[in-house]
């Protein structure tokens, strides 16, 4: 099992956005790495214009990319699978988050009810969960998490064994760093060495709001959860097999540097909260 592929710095950084992951936070701190300008994004920050329920291979984002053939890219992220790679012009050095599947299914379908731009939107909000997880009627909420790793269409079908090969392939293959939600202080320490980042803050954004973060929480829902998502959770334990590789191997040195960019982070935070970037984050909310 590789700790991770080397790569030259020019290369460009893609991040395989996997939604309800806490990538959006991730997005946030890679965009003030390489170069946040205030007001607006970077022009050498690409974000992919990718909807949910929407491939890789659909037009707009071939000639999305085309478009910015020219000019050069620094970052480029959005909620795509494994497949964007054969859109790019260039080789990334690539990333990813994964979350644990029952905490994520709950998550993505409250978002795709509350967002009208969400693809899913009009399915969550005529279905309960337990009826499209039944009904098989939102691909993300069934092995989602494979699906893109594997770099697979939403309308593929149920997902097999030979889907999770794919996808633990590609992992250890092109996969520089693969983090986990649940860890997400360690995930951007092991980016920041990977890539040479250096320290910023970061919080949680496009948190779903308190009366909103919990979901139908029956035995029976959280049963076909389970069910219909094995292979994400196969995915999952695989990934944090590696993850904790990765950090072995950089040990002891790396458990000083996690603390460190926590306590860097709690500074940053109490800085920012004080003048108002609580306000600011119900703006951005609004705008999503």
């Amino acid at each position: 099992m590789q700790l991770y592929q080397q790569h030259s710095a020019a290369n460009p950084v893609l991040f395989v956005h996997i939604p309800k992951t806490a990538g959006t936070a991730l997005f946030a701190l890679a965009a003030k790495v390489y170069g946040r300008i205030p007001g607006r994004i970077d022009p050498r920050i690409f974000k992919l214009p990718l909807n949910w329920h929407e491939f890789d291979d659909a037009d707009a984002i071939a000639q999305a990319i085309a478009n910015r053939r020219d000019r050069p890219i620094s970052f480029i992220s959005g909620h795509c699978s494994y497949a964007i790679l054969e859109n790019l012009p260039f080789t990334p050095r690539v990333f990813s988050m994964l979350r644990l599947p029952s905490a994520r299914v709950i998550s993505a379908y409250n978002n795709m009810r509350r967002d009208p731009k969400n693809g899913y939107h009009s399915t969550a909000i005529n279905m309960s969960l337990h009826d499209a997880l039944k009904e098989r009627a939102i691909p993300e909420l069934e092995n989602g998490q494979v699906r893109r790793i594997a770099g697979l269409p939403p309308n593929i079908g149920p997902l097999t064994q030979e889907h999770l090969e794919i996808a633990k392939h590609n992992l250890n293959e092109d996969f520089a760093v693969v983090g986990l939600t649940e860890r997400f202080d360690e995930t951007v320490e092991l980016l920041r060495i990977t890539f040479g980042w250096p320290r910023k803050g970061y919080m949680p954004w496009n948190v779903a709001p308190k009366t909103q973060n919990k979901s139908e929480s029956s035995v029976a829902t959280s049963q076909l959860i389970d069910e219909r998502n094995k292979l994400d959770r196969s995915l999952y334990e695989y990934a944090e097999q590696r993850f904790d590789h990765q950090i072995a191997g950089l040990q002891p040195d790396f458990s000083v540097s996690v603390e460190r960019t926590r306590q860097f982070n709690r500074n940053w935070y109490r800085h920012w909260h004080k003048w108002g970037i609580a306000p600011l984050r119900q703006i951005k909310r609004k705008m999503n």
